[in-house]
């Protein structure tokens, strides 16, 4: 009575006439309830599979290509002595367009000038001699800026940190690759065990040039502590211990709140968690 409703079953052994099939997203045939799953019916097209396996005393992530066994790749970067893992050239590797710079990042860093895609060392306009629109006009840093005051930051203030970071994709998957990245390049002390390592980028002062840092500490110490390892770090002059109105103070570049100095880390969700963003900044209390 109607002959055109349904279809057959691709697989050889089976041909089952179902009425409501499925369409493989790998090889595109159509497929029964029983055998639309890749494994049922040996798709030879299936999408490759995108674990990156982590070694387990460096803590790096190791590449690996498809058909590539994961314990194996793993047992011999051990075996080598755990030397630094360079990223394939593929399509998690985003080459920095700034000339004699061979660095590559595992998210796209697009200037919001050029939108050309850039390293996190070159990823703002003057960094890297920004063009704007093939014009030869050079992009200069603006030093017009309010910085924050002692009661957090105004919506504007906070947007105009927040386009200092290296990612502002809301992509889950990119985030997930972001953080990964963070984790690869992020500096601190060795000492501090894995499992208590707090992973934050680092943006500094406006005024200082330094550039935000990829950055990791114990999540069981005071926000006073982590501000006086970043003020060390950025080379950034910390006066909080003497008498004066200027003191340097700490920030969510999520929520724009400033952090409390008495307070551990990892007691700080939801204004910052690990793999987040904080702005190092001089504010003049009153």
């Amino acid at each position: 009575e109607f002959p055109n409703l349904g279809r057959h079953c691709a697989k050889a052994d089976c041909k089952q006439l179902d009425f409501l099939p499925f369409t493989c997203d790998g090889c595109g045939l159509i497929f029964c309830l029983d055998h639309r799953k890749y494994d049922s019916h040996r798709c030879q097209s299936a999408p490759v599979n995108l674990t990156v396996p982590q070694c387990p005393i460096c803590s790096q992530y190791i590449y690996i290509s498809n058909n590539e066994d994961i314990n194996r790749k793993v047992e011999e970067h051990i075996l080598q002595g755990c030397p630094p893992v360079l990223v394939p050239n593929s399509n998690f590797l985003n080459r920095c367009s700034q000339k004699g710079c061979k660095k590559g990042e595992v998210v796209p860093v697009l200037c919001k000038v050029c939108l050309k895609n850039f390293c996190f060392s070159h990823r703002l306009p003057q960094d890297h001699t920004c063009v704007h629109n093939n014009a030869q006009t050079t992009i200069t840093p603006t030093t017009k800026h309010t910085t924050p005051s002692s009661k957090g930051m105004t919506p504007e203030q906070l947007s105009t940190y927040q386009s200092r970071l290296s990612s502002k994709t809301s992509s889950a998957t990119a985030k997930r690759v972001a953080s990964m990245s963070l984790r690869m390049n992020a500096k601190g002390d060795s000492k501090v065990p894995e499992h208590k390592r707090f992973y934050l980028e680092v943006v500094f002062p406006m005024n200082s040039n330094v550039q935000p840092k990829m950055m990791f500490f114990n999540g069981e110490w005071a926000v006073g502590k982590v501000l006086d390892v970043i003020a060390d770090a950025g080379g950034i002059l910390n006066t909080n211990n003497k008498p004066g109105p200027e003191r340097l103070y700490l920030f969510s570049l999520k929520t724009g709140e400033i952090l409390p100095n008495g307070a551990a880390l990892n007691s700080l969700s939801p204004q910052v968690s690990s793999f987040d963003a904080i702005l190092l900044e001089r504010v003049v209390d009153g």
